[in-house]
């Protein structure tokens, strides 16, 4: 083609002319659509991947062998997050995938996973259940917190918050009794802009099931359960007892 050109034209116009097609749809183009999308293709041909393999085995193990000896193992190839994500994409909705659907769920949920932070799940004060210090627990509050489904209250005095009241500190008490006298007042919170692995760091280190979530900025408190967590890791939802029914 470029002999063509050459001959209808300027040399280095005619090599111009036949270059940039061929770079475009043969380097650039192809380049940009298997970058983003080359798991997608790649899946279609699996088949013939597997007929080369079965082919080309009885000479390329012993070369393989023979290269390995001389220059060392090769080192595993590494994956971004994205890379990832799409590989284990192509898992969950291959039907033939050795991974089934659930296990991809959950692993794709474990990637985004570092990528959210405390601030992200928190569950708002104003829709959550609480008690007040200075209340008496007797048999009408007992009423409203089963009737709430909570199984941890919140305590606040004077709009603060001052600890937790356990329903199992609760259980075989003679009532009515001080709510001051039930509530564990140590309190565990954890700033907004934690990443959500940390925040399963400290849940498993504390055993605790709830934090409160702390912005510096606006000083507001919300609610971080441990379900919350679970749930993104999971993705999916569990419906615990801070969830709307």
């Amino acid at each position: 083609m470029s002999i063509l050109l050459g001959n209808k034209t300027n040399g280095v116009i005619g090599g111009l002319i036949a270059t940039l097609p061929i770079t475009m749809f043969g380097e650039i183009l192809p380049q940009a659509i298997f970058t983003q999308r080359g798991y997608r293709f790649v899946r279609h041909f699996f088949w013939l991947l597997d007929v080369i393999y079965v082919l080309f085995w009885p000479l390329a193990q012993p070369m393989s062998k023979l290269l390995n000896r001389w220059l060392g193992k090769e080192t595993p190839q590494l994956y971004s997050h994205q890379e990832l994500e799409e590989i284990i994409h192509e898992h969950a909705v291959r039907s033939d995938s050795p991974v089934d659907y659930d296990e991809s769920r959950i692993a794709a949920g474990a990637l985004q996973f570092s990528k959210k932070t405390a601030g992200d799940l928190v569950t708002p004060m104003s829709e959550v259940f609480v008690v007040d210090l200075d209340d008496e627990l007797d048999a009408t509050l007992l009423a409203q917190i089963k009737h709430a489904g909570h199984s941890r209250i919140p305590v606040q005095s004077d709009g603060q918050l001052a600890g937790v009241l356990y329903m199992k500190d609760v259980a075989g008490r003679e009532l009515p009794l001080p709510i001051s006298q039930l509530y564990r007042d140590k309190i565990h919170d954890i700033d907004k802009r934690s990443r959500l692995d940390t925040v399963l760091s400290r849940f498993i280190q504390t055993h605790n099931h709830l934090f409160v979530v702390m912005d510096n900025e606006t000083e507001a408190r919300n609610y971080h359960t441990g379900e919350d967590v679970i749930e993104e890791i999971l993705d999916q939802e569990i419906e615990d007892e801070y969830d709307e029914e």
